[in-house]
């Protein structure tokens, strides 16, 4: 039996955890988060309230400090470049309007000119600072932020110039930008009251910007005649059927920024009468967005509390389920939701919330909010919002797994990738962070589901209570992916959230004695400062032609982008034909050859002969085999091997994340086996069997 001398720590799937199901019980689950939700108001990444107003760019941005976002989570940044066009604003018939921006100068040198890289720069400073705030931004550019049109370049082409300088500095940004307002033309950016209307321009804004963003950033139109129009079809045609006909790539990318929203029945012109037009009702519109997993809102139309009275029902229950609708559109942003001299914001005020009242099917426990402003029960479900609603731990003597319920009261969903950490903390203070399988990513509103998070404890966890947490990391591309993150997720059960380590609260455990850290024929190992872990398991001994075969599993827990180096003490022996590599994708035999021992390596390209070593059969030899995200690579006795063109690196079928097993046939595996596992930077893992 190969017995573990030594093991650093361990985080095991739930499949490791199954197996020792058998084991003595030495955990007990002693008390657990509060199970409701504490109705605070709190930031998470990508939803919720986003300000941001406009700011100009100019050439030499000598006023750069007005562009750089808040240091709040989330933001919309709106930006000017009328410095950057030729072109003078218009009225609504296009009568130039020489006097009415006299405060500014509506052109620069009488030319439409390329943004400057000082411009550039201080956009790229902009998302800099949301990222270091562990933040979100959707942005837009237009050329006019009022009323009027005009403004834009008289060259069509400078315009589609622009979005291609700006796409490659937001391109750098897909962990801070979540989708793009295409806007660009027309008053505020909205696509209208503009010269450039026509469909000719506004597909090719479209285009151009699709173009120039990542192929997974989200692009949001002010209406969708602009999408009808860029797909050349009509709201039948698209919304009976065309959907799924369409490239599902583009069509996961569509969606609307919303800047009229309540101020009419049709949110003032956002939707229409639907019908043969390229217009959609608003129940067409809700159709769309319920299938779409990007950002949606805007802002609340500026209207009197007159008009609003008279002409808009949306908030009257009987008339209109509003609290349906923001679940179906997964609203996840608004600029004014706290502009509290807004007529709409205070009718929300004004509105209280009540299940019965606005109930619907699939509507999520919101019994804590009975009674609550609209308002306030607005912003705090905008996006998404997860409450713990179960709780479960079942502790054997080796590990654990950690059962969580946890339900998305919010209207939306997480737009971005997370990854989960199980956080300990006995008395003495915290112990480690150890990553776990499982995702939030993709539960929608009204959803609930269970992750199943099975660890081992770590070694020097002591007996007694200890405090179990969960942190939902929610990645930036300048973090290493260890210690405290500066972006994650909050749960909103009372009292739950631990703000410096980023973690919530799930439950407290007491450890009793008989811990066994590590189980017989297993191993697991657990590095600090990346929270990379690993977990495998010898199989049992078949044989292949006669010959001894050793398999060596690797199990679920392999951090994404690992490469792992195996060394292995064994005996020569020889097969007189080379075996089916049984599912492993990195597999060594010896093939006799005139009686002599021959090595060769399975990779991708099937089994390849390799040289540069003579062996004996019954020699005892150290085989050492490197695998990486596309590559494998041989070792006997220290001397890399390679075929006969010299190459030593070949193509592997996958990365050790994907690799199921290690086969070893004809070989005698004697003395010790040694791991070492790493993910960058150093230093790396290693485990010790015997």
């Amino acid at each position: 039996m190969r017995r573990l001398v030594r093991v650093v720590a361990s985080c095991a799937s739930l499949a490791v955890v199954l197996s020792m199901a058998t084991a003595l019980q030495a955990a007990t689950l002693e008390a657990t988060v509060s199970f409701a939700d504490g109705a605070e108001l709190f930031d998470n990444p990508g939803c919720g309230y986003a300000g941001g107003g406009w700011a100009n760019l100019t050439p030499d941005m000598s006023t750069a400090g007005q562009n750089l976002c808040s240091d709040r989570a989330n933001c919309t940044k709106l930006w000017s470049m009328h410095k950057f066009a030729k072109g003078y604003v218009y009225g609504d018939t296009y009568t130039v309007q020489t006097n009415h921006y006299a405060h500014i100068t509506n052109f620069v040198g009488g030319a439409d000119i390329p943004l400057t890289e000082k411009a550039l720069l201080s956009v790229s400073n902009s998302f800099l600072k949301c990222r270091r705030n562990g933040g979100t931004c959707i942005p837009r550019f237009a050329y006019t932020w009022d009323g009027w049109g005009g403004a834009e370049p008289d060259d069509f082409e400078t315009i589609i110039g622009h979005i291609r300088q700006l796409g490659r500095v937001i391109s750098q940004f897909r962990d801070v930008v979540p989708a793009v307002e295409c806007g660009i033309i027309g008053a505020y950016g909205e696509m209208h009251t503009s010269r450039y209307t026509a469909k000719e321009y506004q597909n090719r804004v479209v285009g151009a910007w699709l173009e120039n963003l990542p192929s997974d950033m989200a692009l949001l139109v002010r209406s969708p005649p602009v999408w009808m129009k860029y797909l050349d079809t009509t709201t039948p045609a698209f919304i009976g059927g065309g959907m799924d006909a369409m490239d599902q790539t583009l069509r996961s990318r569509m969606g609307f920024y919303n800047d009229g929203y309540l101020g009419t029945d049709y949110d003032y012109g956002t939707w229409g009468g639907g019908g043969g037009t390229t217009s959609w009702s608003r129940s067409e519109g809700r159709t769309f967005l319920k299938g779409q997993a990007v950002p949606y809102g805007g802002e609340f139309a500026g209207i009197t509390s007159s008009y609003f009275d008279s002409n808009v029902h949306l908030l009257n229950p009987s008339r209109f389920n509003i609290v349906a609708e923001w679940y179906d559109t997964h609203l996840s942003y608004l600029r004014t939701i706290r502009a509290y001299d807004m007529t709409i914001v205070q009718k929300l005020t004004n509105t209280l919330f009540s299940a019965s009242a606005w109930a619907f099917d699939g509507m999520p426990d919101l019994s804590e909010y009975e009674g609550v402003d609209l308002r306030k029960f607005c912003e705090d479900h905008m996006g998404y919002r997860y409450v713990v609603r179960g709780v479960n731990f079942t502790g054997g003597p080796n590990s654990a797994v950690l059962s969580v319920e946890v339900e998305n009261t919010g209207f939306g969903q997480l737009l971005f990738d997370d990854e989960l950490e199980v956080l300990l903390a006995d008395a003495q203070g915290w112990v480690s962070a150890v990553r776990c399988d499982g995702s939030l990513r993709g539960l929608r509103g009204g959803e609930k589901t269970t992750l199943a998070l099975g660890f081992a404890y770590p070694e020097g966890i002591a007996l007694g209570d200890c405090s179990v947490y969960l942190r939902v990391r929610v990645p930036l591309f300048d973090e290493s992916g260890t210690g405290t993150p500066r972006r994650a997720v909050r749960f909103a059960n009372a009292g739950c959230y631990n703000a410096g380590a980023k973690a919530n609260y799930i439950c407290t455990v007491r450890l009793e004695d008989g811990v066994d850290i590590v189980p017989d024929d297993w191993w697991f190992a657990y590095r600090e400062q990346s929270g990379a872990t690993l977990g495998g398991h010898w199989l049992d001994r078949t044989e292949e032609a006669g010959m001894p075969v050793d398999a060596f599993a690797l199990d679920r827990g392999v951090p994404k982008g690992c490469a792992g180096e195996v060394e292995v003490q064994m005996r020569v022996g020889m097969l007189s034909e080379i075996p089916h590599p049984e599912g492993g994708k990195a597999s060594f035999v010896f093939l006799s050859d005139n009686g002599r021992p021959v090595p060769y390596g399975y990779c991708s390209e099937g089994w390849v002969r390799l040289g540069g070593v003579e062996v004996s059969e019954d020699d005892e030899v150290v085989l050492k085999i490197w695998v990486s995200g596309g590559a494998v690579s041989y070792a006997l006795n220290g001397v890399a091997l390679s075929d006969a063109s010299g190459r030593r690196k070949f193509p592997a079928k996958g990365s050790v994340r994907t690799l199921s097993r290690l086969v070893f046939v004809g070989a005698d595996l004697a003395g010790d086996f040694t791991g070492e596992f790493t993910t960058a930077p150093p230093p790396p893992l290693v485990i010790h069997l015997r």
